[in-house]
């Protein structure tokens, strides 16, 4: 199977997305989840990342799970971290498993 590369969004372009569709504006956001319009606005250009306590504040307004929203968080995070590190650490990695654990890595 062929793998297509996703682009790498942030939490906050999925937040933006849903708020356009229905229609509200970051101000009118802000008011209701309790927060500085400046820190909704941050967190939509990716400036602050979802935090649980934003995740369970964004869900009640939302109408959606925390879940959804610090799972978006840990795979942008998980993403940029795969990113730093190079693939020729990560390719020594798996042969020093190989090496001493004498099993093929799951995800070799």
């Amino acid at each position: 199977m062929t793998r297509i590369p996703i682009k790498d969004f942030h939490p906050g372009a999925y937040l933006l997305e849903e708020l356009q569709a229905r229609n509200i504006s970051q101000v009118t956001f802000a008011k209701v989840i309790g927060k500085n319009p400046v820190e909704v606005n941050s967190l939509i250009n990716g400036k602050r990342n979802i935090t649980p306590e934003r995740a369970v504040l964004i869900s009640a307004a939302l109408g959606t799970q925390p879940y959804v929203w610090t799972n978006l968080q840990q795979s942008y995070d998980l993403k940029k971290t795969e990113k730093k590190i190079s693939t020729n650490k990560i390719g020594a990695i798996k042969q020093r498993a190989l090496k001493y654990f004498a099993v093929t890595p799951q995800y070799a």
